[in-house]
């Protein structure tokens, strides 16, 4: 009797994995006594709970040769603008430390989509502390504005330790950290408030009636003559992949994989081919194998797939082969996350069309 896997609409992803990006202004981790702010952040907001994790970009990447760090160029992804779109996209939540034109520019950025601007949180200095208004002139205008409030961003103001820097005898600037190197307890409030998130469903269903907004928790199919077209978000399709990772046959297919390029399209694969069979049997659609993505952000396909490997390499959840182990690890956290997405995907009879479950 031979079996297949497909995704299930309407059910519930109990505790979905929740990714907070966190930005800023000059990233120093090397600083033991002054821990840079948004290192502080991540160990508080990941002691929080267990399916939080941050994104540091600069801990884990960059676009030069370094054997500690993922280079984006490895991926053909070379736009720190959609880099950084993307990581938005993905994310639940952006933490914006606003001290800089560079998180300026990132905030005008990132609030340009009306659903990543309610995503963003905006960690401004209080002004007495620092000598300086960050949230003046345009920002103001567009972001904090009294008349016209559905456009704000939410601003938390926090008390942050000031120590000055010399540049010259006319220039000097304010570096900031947490006292004791510690969020401050009625930081740690807010946040633990405003980080919690909310059990998700995905819907899959045929697109009917032309294009649809992908603002929800959606897959949309079309199907063509020649192909099928899909319409999602990052999220949802991330969500999909992490449901995939409970199939034991996908992972041990993953431990083969060689190097990331093999780990990519792998992935890329076999996403391609339950959403062939969820079509076919939900629906009872018989699809061609060519999938044309439609994908919230302008995203191509393989960049989506190529950054989620970049994502879980990042968060530790698998390790590449290298000279200590020539297989490719999957931590047992992974393993433990995925479980939060079981219910999104089931083991079908091909014969009968009964539902069984993934693992025993």
């Amino acid at each position: 009797m031979s079996h297949n896997f497909v995704f299930i609409s309407g059910e519930q992803i109990t505790s979905p994995l929740r990714v907070f990006f966190l930005c800023g202004s000059f990233y120093n981790k090397k600083n033991k006594t002054d821990i840079d702010k948004r290192i502080v952040l991540r160990d508080y907001i990941e002691s929080i709970d267990s399916s939080y994790k941050c994104i540091i970009l600069e801990d884990h990447f960059c676009f030069r040769k370094d054997k500690n760090l993922l280079n984006y160029n490895d991926i053909n992804l070379k736009s720190l603008k959609d880099i950084e779109l993307m990581t938005c996209l993905i994310s639940d939540k952006i933490l914006i430390l606003h001290e800089s034109f560079s998180t300026s520019t990132e905030l005008g950025l990132f609030s340009a989509d009306p659903s990543l601007a309610r995503n963003i949180l905006l960690l401004v200095p209080e002004y007495y502390s620092v000598e300086e208004d960050f949230i003046s002139g345009f920002i103001n205008l567009a972001f904090d504005n009294t008349y016209f409030k559905e456009y704000n961003i939410e601003k938390i103001i926090y008390y942050p330790q000031v120590k000055p820097i010399s540049f010259s005898d006319h220039r000097m600037k304010y570096h900031t950290s947490f006292v004791n190197n510690e969020v401050p307890v009625r930081l740690k409030g807010i946040l633990k408030d405003k980080l919690k998130g909310k059990r998700r469903k995905i819907a899959i269903k045929p697109n009917i009636g032309g294009l649809r907004k992908i603002y929800d928790n959606g897959v949309y199919f079309k199907v063509m003559e020649q192909k099928v077209n899909i319409t999602s978000s990052p999220k949802v399709l991330y969500d999909l992949l992490f449901a995939m990772l409970n199939i034991n046959s996908v992972i041990i297919g993953l431990r083969k994989c060689k190097n990331i390029f093999e780990v990519i399209n792998y992935l890329k694969a076999q996403l391609n081919y339950i959403l062939l069979n969820t079509m076919k049997y939900e629906g009872g659609y018989v699809c061609s194998s060519e999938i044309e993505y439609s994908i919230r952000g302008n995203i191509k396909y393989n960049d989506l797939v190529s950054y989620f490997v970049y994502v879980i390499i990042a968060l530790g959840f698998i390790t590449l082969p290298n000279q200590e182990s020539k297989q490719l690890l999957v931590s047992m956290e992974l393993k433990e996350i995925v479980l939060n997405y079981k219910s999104i995907i089931k083991e079908i009879d091909i014969k009968s069309n009964d539902l069984l479950e993934v693992l025993d």
